[in-house]
């Protein structure tokens, strides 16, 4: 008796909190009945983080969780969840839902960035503000491939190669309601109200070639 009721204890736990029902989103965020398309072998690589379907976790705006199998298409920055009856499910993240995916939490945020345009982005936390954070917006795009790279067969007919998906994925710095992209050339960036007025000198510049780079420089700042 004693061991069905430890059986019984983590079963209820779990039953109040999450339902495996992917459907059951239908009514608690942004779903949709996706398609299936066949996958287009002309296109080389694919648009998702990881293409393997993975065990996550949505928590809705009033605090309903719903566990799923889903993977993150970043090529249209929307989770592809496995229903029922072998349908296929759209979730884009509703403003304040928070979807944990392959050991981050990603969230839909506005941002208005010093270098750039507003946006809403769907992003995911590397760094906590403090006062300076970090979030890195994951996607990719197809990218055609360069005339001088397409070969010319003797034959009498062409053989291009193939399009393919690249990442093109931004980390994005942050402080009170700040945003900067870390995107092509920097130079504006060492002297925007980003930084603190005591961070704004040559000391801190750096080229930020690498994640490691980037990682190291927001540590160095928050230490100071």
């Amino acid at each position: 008796m004693k061991k069905l009721l430890l059986l019984l204890v983590p079963i209820l736990a779990w039953g109040q909190n999450f339902s495996i029902d992917a459907r059951s989103l239908s009514n608690m965020g942004n779903v949709e009945l996706l398609k299936q398309i066949a996958e287009n072998k002309e296109i080389d690589g694919n648009p998702y983080l990881d293409k393997s379907y993975s065990e996550t976790i949505i928590e809705m705006r009033d605090g309903n969780r719903v566990k799923v199998m889903a993977r993150l298409h970043i090529g249209a920055s929307y989770f592809e969840i496995k229903g029922n009856n072998q349908e296929l499910l759209k979730y884009t993240p509703d403003k304040g839902a928070i979807v944990e995916h392959l050991g981050k939490k990603y969230w839909t945020k506005d941002i208005t960035p010093l270098n750039s345009i507003p946006q809403t982005v769907l992003v995911s936390e590397i760094i906590t503000e403090n006062p300076y954070g970090l979030l890195l917006h994951s996607r990719k795009k197809i990218e055609q491939p360069r005339k001088e790279s397409i070969s010319m067969p003797s034959s009498g007919f062409s053989d291009p190669k193939n399009p393919k998906w690249v990442d093109t994925s931004s980390y994005i710095v942050t402080r009170n309601n700040k945003q900067y992209i870390l995107e092509g050339n920097l130079r504006n960036l060492w002297e925007s109200d980003l930084l603190l007025p005591e961070h704004r000198n040559p000391k801190n510049k750096r080229k930020l070639k690498n994640e490691t780079e980037i990682f190291d420089w927001i540590s160095e700042l928050n230490k100071q």
